[in-house]
């Protein structure tokens, strides 16, 4: 029975565990483990990333994800004879506690609603800012910092003259996603 040693990342934090078998590198099996090595991450594991032959980071969320992992697994260890490779895995965790969708639908009927709204008349807060959803009407003036999931900009609204921060995320999702 060929055990598979695994090693992940989370931040800065590396750990090694070891799945009993090579018939259990299945993708649930591997949550489960990083569950498992990192009982005390308060956020649940969705998914994990590892990187390919190419150089290439490849995320797997589902099981239909994991066929090119063990490809690439089988293929380090019919190269590596005399040694057991060690699969790297970077675990990650679902951030968003409030399961907050992103609508990507906009009638003509709310965009012409937006048009003709008087930003003179609405206090000058984040929340106006952001509700007409354009990003062209404000000016990025730098870059403040990053993250796991995008960059953080300092920005000013050209109608108020407000500074803010802006997160920029981008969105993983294909066009059949975007329809639903």
């Amino acid at each position: 029975m060929n055990t598979v040693e695994i090693q992940f990342q989370l931040g800065r934090e590396c750990r090694s565990a070891i799945l009993d078998s090579e018939d259990y590198l299945t993708f649930d099996s591997v949550i489960r483990l990083i569950q498992h090595t990192f009982p005390t991450c308060k956020h649940p594991f969705t998914s994990f990333i590892y990187v390919d032959d190419d150089g290439d980071r490849v995320t797997v969320s589902s099981e239909l994800e994991m066929d090119p992992l063990r490809n690439f697994y089988y293929r380090i260890c019919q190269e590596q004879l005399s040694s057991k490779p060690i699969l790297k895995l970077l675990p990650i965790v679902n951030r968003n506690h409030a399961n907050l969708t992103i609508n990507t639908i906009s009638s003509p009927s709310n965009e012409h609603h937006r048009q003709n709204k008087n930003y003179a008349s609405l206090e000058a807060n984040a929340e106006n800012i952001l509700s007409s959803g354009n990003m062209l009407s404000l000016d990025m003036l730098e870059i403040i910092g990053t993250g796991n999931s995008g960059v953080v900009r300092r920005c000013r609204n050209r109608q108020t003259q407000q500074i803010l921060a802006v997160k920029m995320i981008s969105l993983d999702f294909q066009k059949e996603e975007k329809k639903t």
